[in-house]
């Protein structure tokens, strides 16, 4: 065989070893099997009430003190820390990846704070009390749309 036919053979053996690449990776990307599930809003309370997280999250190098998200945020609602309450919105955006419209309140004491914007309809809502340090309750709502 001379060098014009062995350089053919090696081009033919690379372009299959590409085709098959390419028809694999197109087989497993199939989105006919997924099913989608939408995201549940008692789901993404948990998820982030339950966190635990540090002063230094809020303030670079302030500190290695760990609180329950919770916490956190109960402080936030009787002192009207924005700072708290925009950590806790950037970790819900996060799990809702910005596909979500959805209103989270928390009250306590009498004392309500909300964050996000939420266009009216609801997917998924939940409604809870969530234990904070000192015994005292925070009300969770969290309407997902």
């Amino acid at each position: 065989m001379n060098r014009k036919g062995m350089g053919a053979m090696m081009d033919a053996m690379i372009f299959i070893v590409l085709i098959s690449m390419l028809s694999i990776t197109i087989l497993t990307f199939d989105s006919e099997d997924e099913t989608f599930e939408p995201l549940d809003a008692s789901e993404i309370c948990e998820c982030v009430l339950s966190t635990d997280f540090t002063d230094s999250n809020l303030v670079p190098n302030m500190g290695d003190a760990e609180y329950r998200v919770a916490d956190a945020v109960a402080y936030a609602v009787m002192t009207d820390s924005k700072a708290i309450l925009n950590e806790v919105k950037l970790m819900v955006d996060e799990l809702t990846m910005g596909n979500y419209d959805y209103s989270l309140k928390f009250t306590m004491n009498g004392v309500t704070r909300t964050i996000g914007d939420w266009n009216g309809f609801s997917e998924s809502s939940y409604s809870g009390a969530w234990t904070v340090s000192g015994g005292k309750d925070l009300i969770v709502e969290m309407e997902l749309g």
